[in-house]
């Protein structure tokens, strides 16, 4: 099993009503510094749903950016990310 547990807290930027992945693909080709994760997300209702988000690093602090609106349980199994310097 990859990934781990994600303790960044997340902050939202709202995108396109389930549009998770294009919404981070259109804020990437914004802010050059932002990473984009794909992975897998605990929803409420407790299925698992395969996911993108960003990863901001502000000032060391590192921040999940959401952009549908609904936080999954902060977890990433599988994940991969692509950054600016990774692309």
């Amino acid at each position: 099993m990859h990934g781990q547990p994600i303790a960044f807290p997340p902050i939202l930027r709202r995108g396109k009503p389930n549009e998770c992945h294009g919404n981070c693909i259109a804020l990437f080709d914004q802010d050059p510094t932002l990473i984009v994760m794909s992975g897998f997300g605990l929803a409420d209702d407790n299925k698992w749903y395969h996911r993108s988000w960003c990863v901001q690093d502000a000032d060391g602090e590192k921040l999940i950016i959401e952009t549908v609106g609904v936080v999954f349980k902060p977890v990433m199994l599988g994940s991969t990310g692509s950054s600016r310097s990774s692309a």
